[in-house]
């Protein structure tokens, strides 16, 4: 039994998944909205897994998607945030597993400073 997307795409057994470059760039020259580029990251079949970091173009759109090769396992978004964490942060850690991590605890701590500062924006 050959294991996940990649090897399965190599030997060709299953072509059906996504290199997530060309996804990317599909979403940039095909979708005209951020919630589409959203839906078509965060639903087409790629090749192993990834943290998706998508940004649009006003208040509120940004999002993180954890991927694996098959099917989105988790999906974060800016809009779901409070005013007084006006951000979301990707330190490759599941933000959502409940245990420290430096990496994140200290970024979380750093953006909320920034943000308290009145320092984050567009």
């Amino acid at each position: 039994k050959i294991p996940g997307g990649l090897a399965k795409w190599l030997t060709g057994i299953d072509r059906s998944g996504h290199f997530l470059t060309f996804l990317t760039r599909d979403a940039f020259q095909q979708d005209s909205t951020y919630d589409q580029a959203v839906q078509r990251v965060n639903s087409s079949k790629i090749l192993g897994p990834a943290y998706v970091i998508i940004g649009g173009s006003k208040s509120g759109e940004g999002s993180i998607i954890t991927r694996d090769a098959e099917h989105s396992l988790h999906y974060w978004s800016l809009a779901d945030q409070p005013a007084t964490a006006p951000f979301i942060l990707e330190t490759n850690y599941d933000h959502w597993d409940g245990k420290p991590h430096d990496r994140r605890d200290n970024g979380n701590a750093c953006m909320a400073e920034m943000a308290k500062q009145g320092r984050l924006g567009f």
